[in-house]
Parts: structure tokens; sequence; C-alpha cells
């Protein structure tokens, strides 16, 4: 096998693995459409987040558990989601996020 079938057979793993977790998103944000069950999302997200986090970029997800929190005013661990987002992408979205839930809070700037 050359280099470049192993760089493709890598790439489709890759790809498998992202979709089987975006499929597993879509499963879990149906789920709550269907039953109501914030704490169950939240759950979902909480576990995405402990086993390595999101495997491909969208700012929707990535941000979902921090939205989740701040829906349930949660807002210290809303705080400690948005550290785990580290892509350089979502650096002003992150801040305008900070700004957001220290507003929501009543806190000071951290």
């Amino acid at each position: 096998m050359g280099k470049f079938d192993k760089s493709y057979a890598e790439l489709q793993k890759e790809l498998a693995a992202q979709d089987a977790q975006l499929a597993e998103i879509q499963n879990a944000e149906t789920r709550f459409e269907n039953t109501g069950d914030i704490g169950a999302l939240i759950s979902f997200w909480e576990s995405l987040w402990n086993n390595g986090g999101l495997l491909f970029n969208g700012s929707r997800w990535a941000f979902r558990l921090t939205d989740l929190y701040i829906k349930i005013k949660e807002y210290d661990k809303a705080l400690r989601a948005l550290k785990r987002i580290k892509g350089k992408a979502y650096q002003d979205k992150k801040q305008s996020y900070i700004q957001r839930i220290e507003k929501l809070s009543g806190r000071t700037p951290w």
C-alpha cells in the first residue's frame, strides 16, 4: 500500500467518524424536539465533549452546549463549556458569548 492509499484510507475513516457523530447529534436533537427533555440533551452534549468533542467544525454545534446552559441559567457551566471550544475561527464568537453571559449573570468580566 502506497503513501497515497494510506492517506486516502485515513481520510475515509475520519469522514466516516464525522458522519457517524453528526448522525448521533441529529438523533439527540430530534429526541429533544419530540420530548422536550433538556436534561437528556445536555447529558448527550456533556458526554460528547467529555469524549473528545466535535470531530468537525461547525459553530452551531460547537456552541450548542453553551446555549443549553444559558437556556437553563447555568452561567458558570456555560463559561466552562466555552473554554473547550478551541478553534481560532471561533474566538470572536466566544468573546461575544462571554459578554452575553456576563450581562445575563450580572457579573464583571473574567
